[in-house]
């Protein structure tokens, strides 16, 4: 939801899960992507149908499809920087989740520009549990295996408890923050952009460097409006949460309780960002 909160901004381009930095190239992204059993590529296969062949058609994700098949030998860095010239003087913003998951992978993100800014959101863990085991389930339901889910689901042994997934992550994104300048890189939580908006909305806006207006801002209490929203055509249906695609519109995220039966180091960190 807080890429389609973003897209309601005249200024800013968010897009659909790219997932361009888990690998160095694009031969290598069509690897994973085709072991990738949930629609790795749809989100790029949109993005490139909306801003290259008219929208988000069949017919105009196949030639998506060719596009990218095109740039086999390019860098994905390169294919980030050219789909950020060509949405150009807006800002192109990419919310994959396998960005956060690999050093790897922010490294990539941070090589694509010297101007690139990273926007840290956290979540309750106990709300960010809650709905990693809900998305796990509705895969396994469907027959699907989603790599990064599982990732994020399983903690030691395989057994079902996102906290370990939800430690290692914002873990992660510590280390690699902090060989960020500060003036690039904010942190919020999820919660304050849809329950605080008046205060996070402009917030986030200033470190973009964007409007920050009362017709900018309340463009953004709308995402159901926002280019992407709801699902895509039938061979490109994915591309980010299934459930927000299922009903794009803003809707409070699920109350934050108590943390006192989560693990110790799980509770710290969260008390750290604020909760």
């Amino acid at each position: 939801m807080s890429s389609a909160l973003l897209g309601g901004h005249p200024q800013l381009y968010p897009v659909p899960e790219l997932h361009l930095f888990c690998a160095d190239t694009m031969a290598q992204w069509w690897k994973r992507s085709a072991q990738h059993a949930i629609g790795m590529a749809d989100g790029l296969h949109r993005t490139v149908a909306e801003l290259y062949f008219g929208g988000q058609t069949e017919d105009a994700v196949r030639k998506a499809h060719e596009w990218a098949r095109q740039r086999a030998q390019a860098s994905t860095s390169a294919v980030f920087r050219e789909l950020a010239e060509r949405v150009a003087p807006a800002i192109l913003i990419d919310k994959s989740p396998s960005t956060a998951l690999f050093a790897r992978a922010v490294e990539r993100a941070r090589g694509c520009s010297p101007d690139v800014r990273f926007l840290h959101l956290t979540r309750h863990p106990r709300g960010y549990c809650d709905s990693v085991l809900k998305a796990y389930q509705r895969s396994k339901t469907g027959g699907k295996h989603d790599f990064w889910l599982a990732r994020l689901a399983q903690g030691p042994g395989g057994a079902l408890d996102p906290q370990h997934g939800w430690l290692a992550l914002h873990r992660g994104l510590l280390a690699f923050l902090r060989t960020v300048p500060a003036e690039r890189q904010l942190r919020l939580r999820a919660e304050d952009l849809v329950e605080s908006a008046h205060d996070a909305l402009p917030a986030l806006c200033r470190f973009l460097g964007v409007r920050h207006d009362a017709q900018a801002l309340a463009g953004m209490r709308h995402p159901e409006r926002w280019r992407f929203a709801g699902p895509g055509p039938a061979n490109a249906p994915g591309g980010g949460d299934d459930l927000f695609q299922a009903g794009p519109s803003l809707r409070p995220l699920a109350p934050r309780t108590g943390m006192e039966d989560l693990l110790p180091a799980v509770r710290g960190l969260a008390e750290r960002f604020g909760y």
